[in-house]
């Protein structure tokens, strides 16, 4: 009887059996039943309905008198009158959709109120069934962390991976700013969430306009590596990391690839001081990146071998790589070198940045390109080698980026005076 309370006396020989809910009581009893002379014993479920008149209902089948009694005194303990009309059959399955609806507390009504009101909302052909079993896969049951606690594990994963100090650097810095923005769970995130945070960043420089097209898809190719390995850890779906990692913000304009000309590099090695002159034309005639000049140490130039060892630790893309070092070059940082120490006068690539700008560049009245002396190296490399392969190689890229903003930029005779750039 579930947990109806009953007063048991036994309905054989006669004896009622009452069922009780509260104040709520139904009685069954045997009887029999003449008719024509035959006997036909019937099981009589009797109680009083809310109008205070007696009410009997007589079956044939034991069961299915117990099951209308216990549907009875159900129905009259929550006030339910529109039940007590049910049949034998009826009764059962109204008994047991309210059982079953007990465990959150909801109605009968209720639940066909938002049965009825989902399904309307619905497209046709489209089940409640399947939207919950879509709803499942984007948000998957079990674990439940936070963006942040995600952003500290993948952290934590590419730096297992051997990324260097400076990719781990980015991806601390941007996703940094996500992660603060949206202090909630990782899978309840969405698409369009991100989409609209991206496109409200600003220009950390300018702090005026909106990022660049091209930096706003950087930042969301990092959020879609974030949720990428979200889903490997069984956070979010694979379909929210794909639509995160598919946001489209549109064609980023093209950039002109700015270099300097040999007259102007020949002009800023002129007007530099000792203590720069060998980040300069590591810079120029290496291509070797800022951030990597600035953690750069004299052991790792070997003159005599001829080569600049670039380690994993300090390259952008944790890449080891060994760069040749031109005749020009030699002669230049062979003044200057040292058996050990830094190359970098300066507080990191900011100070280095800053003292080549407001020194050599400012003397020689030499308007300073960004990321120009790699720009330069790239492109008067390639004119040299025809080999974007070998490019790539030297300068820690690949030959596809290579041969796409360097290709064509200069001509071999262009390059062979910019290798040709030699101390006075």
């Amino acid at each position: 009887m579930g947990n109806l309370h009953s007063r048991a006396r036994s309905a054989t020989k006669g004896k009622p059996l009452v069922l009780q809910r509260g104040s709520a009581r139904v009685t069954l009893y045997r009887q029999v039943r003449n008719v024509g002379g035959k006997e036909y014993p019937q099981t009589v479920v009797a109680w009083f309905s809310a109008d205070g008149k007696r009410r009997r209902k007589a079956f044939s089948e034991p069961e299915e008198a117990r099951s209308h009694a216990e549907a009875t005194v159900s129905a009259l303990s929550r006030g339910d009158a529109a039940a007590l009309g049910f049949t034998g059959t009826d009764a059962t399955l109204y008994h047991a959709a309210c059982e079953r609806l007990s465990e959150w507390g909801v109605s009968l009504t209720e639940a066909v109120a938002e049965y009825t009101d989902f399904r309307r909302k619905l497209p046709p052909g489209v089940s409640l069934s399947e939207v919950v079993a879509d709803f499942a896969r984007r948000h998957p049951a079990g674990k439940r962390k936070s963006v942040s606690e995600v952003l500290t594990e993948f952290v934590a994963d590419r730096e297992r991976a051997g990324c260097s100090k400076v990719h781990l650097a980015d991806i601390q810095g941007r996703l940094g700013r996500f992660a603060a923005a949206f202090q909630v769970p990782v899978h309840t995130v969405t698409a369009p969430m991100v989409k609209e945070w991206v496109r409200s960043l600003k220009n950390s420089r300018t702090d005026k306009g909106p990022l660049s097209v091209r930096s706003a898809q950087n930042v969301v190719r990092l959020i879609g590596s974030l949720f990428h390995f979200a889903r490997r850890e069984k956070l979010v779906s694979r379909e929210l990391a794909e639509e995160i990692a598919e946001i489209d913000l549109g064609r980023s304009e093209p950039t002109e690839t700015g270099i300097f000309t040999p007259q102007q590099m020949a002009a800023l090695l002129a007007h530099c001081p000792p203590d720069l002159i060998a980040p300069l034309s590591l810079g120029a005639f290496c291509g070797i990146r800022l951030a990597e000049l600035a953690r750069l140490d004299w052991k790792s130039v070997d003159l005599q071998a001829g080569f600049v060892r670039i380690e994993a630790g300090m390259s952008k893309t944790a890449a080891r790589r060994l760069v040749p070092i031109p005749e020009n070059l030699r002669q230049w940082l062979t003044p200057v070198a040292k058996a050990e120490g830094p190359i970098n006068p300066s507080e990191g690539s900011s100070g280095l940045n800053h003292r080549l700008v407001r020194g050599p560049a400012k003397a020689a009245r030499v308007k300073w390109v960004k990321n120009g002396l790699r720009h330069s190296f790239c492109s008067y490399r390639l004119a040299q080698t025809s080999s974007a392969a070998q490019v790539a190689l030297e300068a820690g890229n690949s030959p596809t980026m290579v041969f796409r903003h360097y290709r064509e930029l200069v001509t071999p005779e262009q390059a062979a005076a910019w290798f040709g750039i030699f101390p006075a």
